[in-house]
């Protein structure tokens, strides 16, 4: 399995989780020149973080038509904020983030919004969903 170290040292302006030399010390790695069960073995199971690289190497550049050719016809949540929700004051608001109800929609339909302006007009976002569901 072949490892290398990030060595980069950048200063970080806001408070990290974990010590600089931590970060100095993470291995970097990529998925050609590792089997699953080393990931597991050396990285997964104890919990020590890594970074992969060579995830997408073999996929095509993501762009909304590519996207729906994969995605058109799954059905995710959006959240519909509304075009009149930042006119009002925040204290106004009954719900934020997570809170706004989500309405089911394809990513196709999600698609042609964006393309149409709908979605900025209106605040549509996609919601935060599991993969899982979809596989």
């Amino acid at each position: 399995m072949a490892v290398e170290h990030c060595s980069e040292n950048r200063q970080h302006a806001i408070a990290q989780p974990y010590p600089l030399s931590l970060y100095r010390s993470i291995d970097k790695i990529h998925t050609a020149a590792f089997a699953h069960k080393d990931f597991q073995l050396h990285y997964r199971n104890p919990g020590i973080p890594v970074v992969v690289g060579g995830l997408l190497d073999d996929t095509s550049d993501w762009n909304l038509d590519s996207l729906c050719q994969v995605l058109g016809d799954y059905v995710f949540p959006i959240r519909h904020y509304g075009q009149d929700r930042y006119q009002q004051d925040k204290r106004q608001w009954t719900s934020s983030g997570s809170g706004v109800e989500a309405r089911s929609m394809t990513f196709a339909e999600y698609a042609n919004h964006l393309q149409t302006g709908a979605a900025k007009q209106h605040d549509l976002y996609l919601a935060r969903c599991s993969l899982r569901a979809l596989l």
